[in-house]
């Protein structure tokens, strides 16, 4: 879906709606991902790098639902995003309150408690496929903001 918001891709525009809501249908109540139709992942039969089998994501299925919740305006999917994110606050995460920019852009933010890993996810209403010039800093470029968010969790070490 991120490269969905860089380049124009009619046929991933048709397909992203029914494979996120069929996602969506996936997040239980208990806010857990169900994996009980899997064929592969969370069910040991895909192997991860370390050659354990893989499980659910439950952060990037969080992720996911979000930011296509926010592009799509679904609210089905955003519900299930938030079921899922409740979930996911168990494992220690935590969000803040939605930060609102100039330009009408919103930022997300979610960090863990244990080691202060950070996520960002900015709302652009008007952004379509294209990357804004800023996100709400008319004097940082998006590329800067991006480059110190990485440099502040230690990006480019060896």
């Amino acid at each position: 879906e991120v490269l969905g918001l860089h380049v124009p891709m009619p046929e991933l525009d048709a397909a992203f709606p029914a494979a996120a809501r069929w996602q969506a249908s996936r997040v239980l109540v208990s806010s857990e991902v169900d994996n009980r139709s899997n064929t592969r992942t969370g069910v040991g039969k895909e192997p991860g790098y370390d050659g354990k089998p893989k499980g659910i994501n439950q952060g990037e299925v969080t992720m996911a639902l979000t930011l296509h919740g926010l592009i799509y305006r679904d609210p089905v999917v955003m519900a299930a995003s938030d079921r899922a994110f409740a979930w996911v606050s168990g494992l220690g995460l935590e969000r803040s309150g939605v930060d609102a920019l100039p330009g009408g852009i919103r930022r997300h933010r979610v960090w863990t408690t244990k080691d202060a890993c950070e996520a960002l996810l900015y709302e652009v209403p008007t952004g379509g496929h294209h990357w804004p010039a800023n996100l709400g800093d008319p004097g940082k470029s998006t590329a800067t903001e991006i480059a110190e968010f990485f440099e502040r969790h230690g990006g480019g070490r060896e």
